[in-house]
């Protein structure tokens, strides 16, 4: 395990339930290691962790570093900050990566400004090149460029990674991959107390997790076609997502936005209305199964990326399809 090849995966999790992200980056960290001979390493925090090295094994971790404590039971920015630079400074992994979640944002650069090392936050891409650098590309320059980072001269190359711009492999049956348990003496943070603990109330349609997605832009955001919009995603259980302009309005959020500065969807549907495909929005969604748009220009570079497409009148297109799709049901 102490190969300065080795690729740690934070693996997330919650309650004994891995987050998705970590499924994504050991695919990912799986093919980064054919390439550069390294070996995948999820590195696990909790307390009673039960079968979860287990199932980490099965999604594609050739091997699992746990640490158990009672001060690691919640997540506490100091105890496992200070936990995971005991291992980095014991085993030396060439890279570490993290899902760019609430938690991995929060606890990546805290471990990074205790190693001295380099963070690359909110990836879209990982790639090695022809010395075994990591390669780390996240959009930048109000998000109108994408720009490849590297980290020549420290280890580890950090990064954190977006949920769902890589798809998880296959489960392995009966893997066979050796479980490591370490002994740290790791430290409690007195003045981080967790008093309480809730179920976010999560709208079962978030564009974060929806199968089908209806997608206004700026051709589509007039008052009534946004509330027609609403109906329309109603009628399909479908989540109602916006692009960036349609934030400033007021009747939208941050988590509501689709592309790079938005949230990354792969959805099995995706509908967008008056979207007209600027790559800032198509990189957060051109994995979906299945894309169709309506938009009056014809030359709109989101006809590029779609399975299917209609040249009109969105607010029109949107009006009729609710009528019809209102009319099957009756």
């Amino acid at each position: 395990m102490n190969d300065n090849r080795n690729i740690w995966v934070f693996a997330e999790q919650s309650d004994g339930r891995l987050a998705g992200v970590v499924a994504e980056l050991l695919a990912k960290a799986r093919e980064l290691g054919r390439k550069t001979g390294g070996s995948v390493t999820a590195i696990l925090l909790g307390d009673d962790l039960g079968e979860i090295s287990s199932e980490l094994l099965a999604c594609g971790a050739e091997g699992v570093i746990e640490v158990e404590s009672p001060r690691l039971r919640d997540y506490k920015p100091v105890p496992y900050a200070s936990a995971l630079q005991a291992l980095v400074e014991k085993h030396r992994p060439a890279v570490l990566l993290f899902g760019a979640t609430t938690l991995g944002r929060d606890l990546a650069p805290r471990l990074q400004a205790k190693l001295l090392t380099g963070l690359t936050a909110d990836c879209l891409d990982l790639d090695a090149d022809e010395n075994g650098l990591l390669v780390q590309t996240k959009p930048s320059y109000g998000d109108n460029i994408m720009c490849q980072i590297i980290c020549p001269d420290t280890r580890p190359q950090m990064a954190t990674v977006r949920p769902k711009v890589f798809s998880p492999a296959g489960r392995i049956e009966n893997p066979t991959g050796q479980v490591i348990k370490e002994d740290i003496d790791v430290p409690d943070d007195e003045n981080y107390q967790v008093v309480g603990r809730s179920t976010a109330n999560v709208c079962e349609t978030s564009v974060a997790d929806a199968d089908k997605i209806v997608c206004i832009g700026r051709g589509a955001c007039g008052e009534g076609t946004v509330e027609t919009a609403r109906d329309l995603a109603g009628e399909l259980c479908a989540a109602l997502g916006v692009t960036r302009p349609l934030t400033d309005s007021g009747q939208f959020t941050h988590d509501d936005q689709i592309g790079q500065s938005g949230t990354t969807v792969k959805p099995k549907l995706i509908i967008n209305f008056g979207v007209s495909g600027a790559v800032q929005y198509t990189v957060g969604m051109q994995n979906s199964e299945l894309i169709v748009s309506v938009n009056k220009n014809e030359d709109a570079p989101i006809f590029g990326l779609s399975h299917y497409g209609y040249v009109g009148d969105a607010a029109e297109f949107m009006t009729a399809f609710l009528e019809a799709l209102k009319n099957y049901r009756k």
